[in-house]
């Protein structure tokens, strides 16, 4: 009697996966499949013919619902790991069907919460769940978020370990605001959609000295390869806010290419020079409605006093004129 191997067996046995799940029926050659959920099948409905059996279904076992007040989740597979905490995956005693504060799974569920999730990482949680909220205020994608955690969690050691691997200290409530701050702010960097120090200051609370001062002592002490944030990532978001066509933002970016070196102009910040150079084009290219609208709005837009935008755009005018004089006579013989 020949021997049946296991994993011949086990291969003959096991369920298909979706990736089995053929595009059209072999029968007929129609791709109008659909799938019976309670019998694991897929079949075609122009004549019937059963494509493929015992269909694993991958989706979710249970819908949850943002109004369900049950107390308890009807999961079983528990959230994805996250790489960033320092324990794994544990069992979860939940609260019990009867929500009473005195039962038995509460008080077990409660003493849990407090001694099966380390310090370290009850200290990362509420700070990734810091970093969510203010981006989420902020309109920041899922990587921005996934960097900016990032960020904390290297920094956070960076502070905290000492040469054996323990903690030496914890963060305070008003460091770790600072470092969540900070490392939202690089992180946006990093991912091409910068905020200035004023707009982060702004969303949350952290004065923009401390905020800026604790920026520059991640990246001191982080030494990580970065983009850098530059005056074209500002122009294109501001003129993005202002609702100015692409033609300004082609002619603001070549006022920047001219004027960067310019005395009086270089050494100056990232946001004003953007600032002052979609001010400067639209003073050349703009009607008398669109530049009323520009002084108006381009400093709330930017957080840069309309002093200041204008004393930059004095000093870049004679610059910028030379290269846009011949295409403003184009624009006006078209």
């Amino acid at each position: 009697m020949n021997a049946i191997s296991t994993n011949s067996l086990s291969s003959s046995l096991a369920p298909q996966l979706n990736a089995d799940v053929p595009d059209t029926c072999k029968e007929c050659g129609s791709d109008d499949l659909v799938e019976d959920h309670a019998q694991g099948d897929v079949i075609c409905r122009n004549c019937g013919l059963v494509a493929a059996e015992r269909i694993v279904d991958l989706g979710s076992e249970w819908r949850n619902f943002e109004n369900d007040d049950s107390g308890t989740d009807p999961s079983r597979v528990g959230g994805p790991n996250n790489p960033l905490l320092e324990s794994g995956p544990s069992t979860v005693i939940g609260g019990g069907a009867v929500s009473d504060s005195r039962s038995l799974n509460a008080r077990l569920n409660r003493a849990q919460n407090r001694h099966s999730t380390s310090k370290s990482d009850r200290v990362l949680l509420d700070a990734f769940s810091l970093i969510s909220q203010y981006a989420e205020r902020s309109y920041l994608s899922q990587r921005v978020i996934d960097r900016a955690q990032e960020l904390f969690k290297l920094y956070f050691d960076h502070l905290t370990l000492n040469p054996q691997g323990g903690r030496t200290r914890y963060l305070k409530e008003h460091e770790t605001v600072s470092v969540v701050a900070a490392s939202l702010h690089w992180a946006s960097q990093i991912e091409g959609v910068p905020r200035t120090f004023k707009e982060m200051s702004s969303l949350t609370q952290v004065p923009k000295k401390t905020l800026s001062d604790t920026y520059l002592k991640m990246k001191q002490s982080l030494k990580l390869n970065q983009l850098n944030k530059s005056t074209e990532d500002f122009i294109g978001r501001f003129c993005s806010y202002l609702r100015l066509p692409h033609f300004f933002i082609s002619k603001a970016l070549q006022v920047v290419q001219v004027c960067r070196d310019v005395d009086g102009v270089y050494g100056r910040s990232y946001v004003t020079k953007a600032a002052a150079a979609i001010y400067t084009a639209c003073e050349k290219f703009g009607d008398e409605e669109l530049k009323r609208m520009v002084r108006l709005q381009l400093p709330k837009v930017s957080g840069v006093e309309i002093v200041t935008i204008v004393n930059t755009f004095k000093i870049m005018k004679p610059y910028s004129d030379k290269i846009l004089a011949s295409q403003e006579n184009n624009v006006h013989s078209k």
